[in-house]
């Protein structure tokens, strides 16, 4: 006989599966409860360990000064760069002279070989390197001192810096490729020695010859720029020619363009230093007179039938031994103005008295150059053995 229901009950298999989806229910909202607690702890974790990241990379900065705290590095300057390459050449030029110098004089030769030839020219035109270079660095120093060292020069500026170097660079490839393109020829050992030949042929003032090596040929050892109309280059002369005056275009036309930048830059916190002012001063002298020189060369009747140099050649001669030492004081009054700058950044100046220095000693230079002019225009000739 079957179990009757009570009145308002539940049936046992319902109560059954009741009781089955209600333990279900628990051992789900368990296991919810520790999924979430771990997704928490999780992300605890992460938040914990990019916060102590964080901190370890804000404490090196808080030992750092503040005023290098906003540091931050810049590419190499047009200035630097230009200086880099002009100073490696020069050192490679002055190196391999040396080295040949001294294998003709080890091999007993009466005779300068083609590669001391071709060398002592090229080291001429690098004696122009020194002074372009205090130029550029004068120009990036004001630059920077007067934009608290964040600015650099126009872009035309820097463009002028490469027609520079470029224009030396040509000057380079010209005067290597002389001694392939020239006919010359030194057969007489007694013109040329080791020992004497240099003041012999001095004293001689001969004329650019077959008979005349390569290197007198172009000039002396103030001619930065070699004087390629005495040379006999056969039917490639007007080539070299127009190369040279390119050359010599891209140079000048550098320099202008890299003193008119200095002059119109806008002025900020600073003025133009008396320390850049006097390089530039100088820089002009110093490039006018070797523009003189090679002017006074390629002109007609520099010297006469004899060898005989015109008065404008001597003048010429004169003013560029006398504006030598240009470089010298240019690197001694950019050197002053570091000095200060590095004491009192970026308004640092010499003292007053050092600045009256600089201005006596351009002035001078100036003076000097005048009056050596005179004295070559008017006086006579006399090379010795230590030069003009």
């Amino acid at each position: 006989m079957h179990r009757s229901e009570s009145a308002g009950g539940t049936p046992p298999v319902i109560e059954d599966a009741w009781g089955t989806a209600s333990s279900l229910k628990v051992a789900l909202d368990a296991f919810g409860a520790n999924v979430e607690s771990h997704v928490e702890s999780s992300w605890l974790g992460l938040l914990a360990k990019n916060a102590s990241d964080e901190m370890a990379a804000i404490e090196p900065a808080a030992s750092v000064p503040a005023r290098r705290q906003q540091m931050y590095f810049r590419p190499v300057s047009t200035t630097l760069n230009c200086v880099m390459l002009l100073t490696i050449s020069s050192l490679v030029v002055y190196t391999l002279l040396s080295v040949f110098r001294n294998i003709d004089e080890l091999s007993a030769a009466f005779q300068p070989s083609i590669e001391t030839e071709t060398f002592t020219i090229v080291a001429r035109v690098s004696t122009f390197c020194p002074m372009l270079c205090m130029l550029f660095v004068a120009c990036r120093m004001y630059v920077l001192a007067t934009t608290e060292g964040l600015g650099e020069p126009p872009a035309w500026v820097k463009s002028c810096m490469w027609l520079c170097v470029c224009g030396l660079a040509l000057q380079h490839v010209l005067v290597f490729a002389l001694p392939r393109y020239s006919r010359h020829s030194a057969k007489e050992e007694a013109q040329y020695d080791m020992t004497f030949g240099k003041a012999r042929a001095g004293n001689s003032n001969s004329v650019a010859t077959e008979d005349t090596n390569l290197a007198d040929a172009t000039g002396e050892f103030n001619d930065a720029h070699p004087a390629l109309e005495n040379v006999d280059l056969d039917s490639y002369g007007n080539s070299f020619l127009i190369w040279q005056y390119l050359s010599l275009a891209l140079i000048y036309v550098g320099i202008g363009g890299v003193l008119y930048g200095i002059y119109s830059f806008p002025t900020q916190t600073t003025q133009i230093s008396p320390a850049v002012v006097c390089t530039i001063t100088l820089s002009g002298i110093y490039f006018l007179s070797t523009l003189f020189l090679w002017n006074s060369r390629v002109i007609p009747d520099a010297q006469n039938e004899y060898g005989t140099l015109s008065p404008l050649t001597d003048a010429a001669l004169a003013m560029s031994t006398a504006v030598r030492k240009a470089p010298m004081f240019a690197v001694l009054f950019l050197a002053s103005r570091m000095r200060a700058l590095q004491l009192d950044p970026p308004y640092g100046m010499p003292p007053l008295w050092m600045q009256r220095c600089f201005y006596g000693i351009t002035a001078l230079v100036y003076i000097e150059s005048f009056l050596a002019v005179c004295v070559g225009a008017t006086g006579k000739k006399d090379k010795g053995y230590y030069g003009v």
